[in-house]
């Protein structure tokens, strides 16, 4: 794929606004979770803070020495819904204080990273600063993916709406703990955008080093990172391959060598960490057919792992109410659907094979006894099917119709996240059973802000998402358009 003198005919488009847009949306949302949510409401919080501080003082073994966290202090309302977060006893022991993580097994980058705000602070505050430090790296992932994704696309306006759609409610949650969950989220996009670019411009040092990014956070944050990693990766390999082959030609000796060995280099290890993965997780576990077929009902006549993806929060003791789900299952599939229609053979592999994996790797892991699946680990796959049918919208061909197949999800999904934040902050203050309204949450309530200063700080986030996205959505022409079968873009920086 080669860039023909008449793309010269396309204006380039310049970029730097987007960074500011994409960053202000991203990062305002996470921050807002961060503050108004109590301390280890997600999922292994604690233990990934264990790590973290640990690495921050040099201990990179089990037991990690600590500035004395009390890991303990949220059992008290983790998985009782109707218990709120007034429960906790915030007291810090004796820095230095040593202690064993049920953590030692997730890989090192994501607790590396989060360590940085522990080495210069501790206690009760270094703990919040702990998680407004990652989810300000988190949003920085994202908007990188989103600043790489928009220079990839035909239709801009269906570019914001996939990354909309890839940052469900339980992704902003995540991403405002500390959890490698979010960071492998902002991860996967960025590398399906850093190969949606390929395949629109060609190899360019921008997009090689995004995947190499992307793969190298993916990998070594989650457990499952090669799994998903590989899934990934055969989704994408027919978006990139004609690209790749073009600018394979035009390279010199010394960069094809560069080439291969980093990719003999990177399978080799990629290759033998996933069969040890296999080979363990099947040893581990004896088979069993009928927990087989309770995650088949799960995944395809419940939908539990899609409710999942969508918001499940807290110690997974927090659901939205089913009617809320349904409206943004259906308003999604109508998306995903108009989008389908776009899309050509290679982006109908790729969306298709990653909505497949959202629905079939938890049947993987149900033929063993483990309760390993849990929906935030599908993050990774969610992201490549949302991102890859938001880029299949060719301008030429996009009619009145498929854009009207659009509103349901731009009607929708700002109400779920809003109605999302509220269910959980609600859960922590009173309860699940405890009154609807704010002025009577009286339990618990966000320390320093308080209840009204969550309110005021959920108010001033949707003004700046709304801005971002608006100001984002306006910032035509695009930087692509249709040229013979595939996107060749003037790209400016």
């Amino acid at each position: 794929m080669t860039i023909s003198a008449d793309d010269q005919e396309v204006p380039p488009v310049h970029y730097r606004n987007d960074v500011i847009y994409l960053f202000a949306a991203f990062v305002s949302v996470f921050l807002l979770w961060a503050v108004t949510m109590p301390l280890f409401a997600a999922p292994d919080e604690q233990w990934h803070m264990v790590n973290a501080q640990g690495y921050a003082r040099l201990d990179l073994t089990n037991p990690f020495t600590t500035d004395g966290i009390p890991v303990d202090a949220g059992s008290c309302y983790q998985f009782f819904p109707t218990i709120t977060a007034s429960c906790m006893e915030l007291v810090w022991e004796t820095p230095g204080t040593e202690v064993i993580s049920r953590a030692t097994d997730y890989p090192p980058v994501s607790h590396l990273i989060a360590a940085l705000p522990a080495t210069v602070v501790d206690g009760v505050s270094g703990a919040y600063v702990m998680r407004l430090w990652m989810a300000a790296v988190v949003a920085g992932v994202f908007t990188c993916a989103g600043a790489l994704y928009l220079r990839s696309v035909s239709n801009r306006r269906h570019g914001i709406a996939a990354l909309a759609l890839a940052t469900t409610p339980m992704v902003a949650f995540m991403s405002g703990a500390v959890s490698p969950s979010g960071l492998t989220a902002a991860a996967a996009s960025l590398g399906v955008a850093a190969c949606l670019h390929v395949r629109a411009v060609g190899v360019r040092r921008v997009n090689a080093w995004g995947v190499l990014v992307a793969s190298a956070l993916v990998v070594g944050s989650r457990r499952d990172g090669f799994v998903w990693a590989a899934v990934m990766s055969i989704s994408l390999i027919p978006f990139v391959w004609g690209a790749v082959r073009v600018s394979w030609r035009r390279h010199g000796l010394r960069a094809k060598l560069t080439a291969v060995v980093a990719a003999v280099a990177l399978g080799g290890l990629a290759g033998r960490r996933l069969v040890e993965y296999g080979v363990d997780f099947v040893q581990r576990h004896s088979v069993d057919v009928s927990g087989l077929r309770l995650e088949a009902r799960g995944s395809f006549l419940e939908l539990t792992y899609l409710r999942d993806l969508i918001g499940r929060f807290g110690w997974l003791d927090t659901r939205l109410p089913n009617v809320v789900y349904w409206l943004v299952i259906i308003a999604v599939f109508v998306w995903v659907a108009s989008r389908w229609m776009e899309a050509n053979a290679s982006e109908r592999w790729a969306a298709g094979l990653s909505i497949l994996a959202i629905f079939c790797a938890p049947l993987i892991v149900g033929i063993f006894r483990s309760p390993y699946m849990q929906g935030r680990y599908l993050f990774p796959v969610w992201c490549t099917a949302m991102l890859v049918l938001g880029a299949t919208s060719v301008q030429h061909r996009t009619t009145r119709w498929h854009r009207v197949l659009g509103i349901p999800v731009v009607l929708v999904w700002p109400a779920v996240h809003v109605v999302s934040w509220y269910v959980t902050l609600r859960r922590h203050t009173v309860g699940t059973d405890g009154p609807l309204v704010f002025w009577r949450w009286e339990d618990w309530s966000p320390p320093v802000i308080g209840v009204a200063g969550a309110l005021l700080c959920a108010t001033l986030t949707a003004t700046i998402v709304a801005w971002a996205l608006f100001s984002l959505a306006r910032r035509v022409p695009n930087g692509c358009e249709p040229r013979r079968s595939s996107l060749h873009c003037r790209d400016a920086d």
